[in-house]
């Protein structure tokens, strides 16, 4: 967050504001024997680059998944499952257009490389974005969407100034993998990988054996000073030529598990939410609850869970806001339509069916209300905050 708002402080000029470096919540490496820092630029090629295709396609895979899925939600609460099927072509066609477009995109505006910088210390690496045409393509995104009111082009231009300059600090790596044939190197953390060095020829060797040598030296101390782990024992794989290809550093290993456990966590409260609203597509009128509340507030469930717990806060308004309009809507007074002049109270309509949709609803909007709570107070913690 911090980088995100030094990158757009950037970008309006307050140097002041921009100029402040984030501190990182863990404590900096420390390592006994200075490092000599290594700097070197590298044109990453881009359609033909199989890393930068592979993040592509997980991208534009999950883009499409996730639309698919609120809009199969969306055609079964309103009861017109025939039209999943053109639904999902429609979807298909549109992430697979936007995915060709990118590739045009990256041949003719960027000609399939992107100059960057990386820059290796004992505390990490810094890896820049040097390229002025994609500098200038983000910051005009940023202006249209501003100018023509479009505020996913905003949000997607300002997201990708916050990428420009990126440092990944040493101390949140878990696992360090090794490509020869590629000359690339990833770092992953506790479950995804957030750090990728592109390496030359002539200086893909010297920067491996400086990685090997900065993580079999690695003491973390605590505020006082006090050893907090050592993770100088840490697991050194190589392939079948006898060259280094991974580092899991012992940190790694000891959160392989709770790791797992974690994610299956976030993707189990993911199913919960899901089953949660869908009652809320079930309510028939009167009583029914407008489509864009329902939506709306799935996304900023899901949001909560995945990404800021504070996100929390919309999804207790929402739901507190559909209760109300349902039991409002109970005790609706009606006119019979068969004799105008005598009326009746809704729910007096109300048949064993209807009632337990109603109970369904309702423990469906607790269970919400009590998951985003326990993310607010922080008894809960999202999945990018725990990264």
């Amino acid at each position: 967050m911090i980088d995100n708002l030094s990158s757009i402080a950037k970008l309006f000029g307050l140097k002041q504001m921009a100029g402040k470096k984030s501190k990182s919540s863990k404590n900096t490496i420390k390592k006994t024997e200075s490092f000599r820092e290594i700097t070197w630029t590298k044109d990453v090629s881009l359609v033909t680059n199989k890393i930068v295709m592979s993040e592509m396609l997980k991208l534009f895979g999950i883009t499409g998944l996730v639309m698919a899925l609120l809009m199969t939600l969306t055609f079964v609460g309103t009861d017109e499952i025939e039209a999943i099927p053109p639904m999902m072509l429609m979807t298909t066609l549109i992430v697979g257009g936007l995915y060709i477009v990118s590739l045009i995109v990256m041949v003719l505006f960027y000609g399939n490389k992107m100059p960057m910088r990386f820059t290796l210390d004992n505390n990490g690496v810094m890896m820049e974005v040097t390229s002025s045409k994609a500098k200038f393509g983000n910051r005009s995104l940023v202006a249209l969407g501003l100018i023509s009111g479009k505020i996913g082009a905003v949000g997607t231009g300002l997201t990708s100034i916050s990428q420009e300059k990126q440092y990944v600090n040493f101390s949140d790596i878990d696992q360090v993998i090794f490509d020869k044939n590629s000359r690339v190197i990833s770092l992953y953390n506790s479950w995804r990988r957030v750090g990728i060095l592109f390496c030359n020829q002539d200086n893909y060797d010297a920067v491996k054996n400086s990685m090997h040598d900065i993580f079999n030296g690695i003491l973390e101390k605590d505020n006082d000073g006090n050893l907090m782990r050592n993770i100088s024992n840490n697991v050194n794989k190589k392939d079948e030529n006898g060259d280094l290809s991974k580092i899991e550093t012992n940190n790694g290993i000891l959160l392989k598990n709770r790791r797992n456990k974690r994610i299956w966590d976030y993707i189990f409260d993911t199913a919960l939410i899901v089953i949660a609203t869908i009652p809320m597509f079930m309510i028939e009128y009167p009583e029914q609850i407008d489509l864009f509340i329902i939506i709306l507030l799935l996304c900023f469930a899901v949001a909560t869970v995945w990404l800021i717990p504070l996100l929390g806060w919309v999804v207790l308004f929402f739901s507190v806001i559909a209760i109300i309009s349902v039991i409002g809507q109970l005790f609706q007074i009606i006119p019979s339509f068969f004799v105008p002049s005598e009326t009746y109270v809704a729910f007096e309509l109300y048949n064993f069916e209807d009632w337990f949709i109603l109970l369904l609803f309702l423990g469906g909007q607790a269970y919400l209300i009590f998951n985003s709570i326990k993310y607010i107070s922080g008894k809960k913690i999202s999945a990018l905050l725990s990264n």
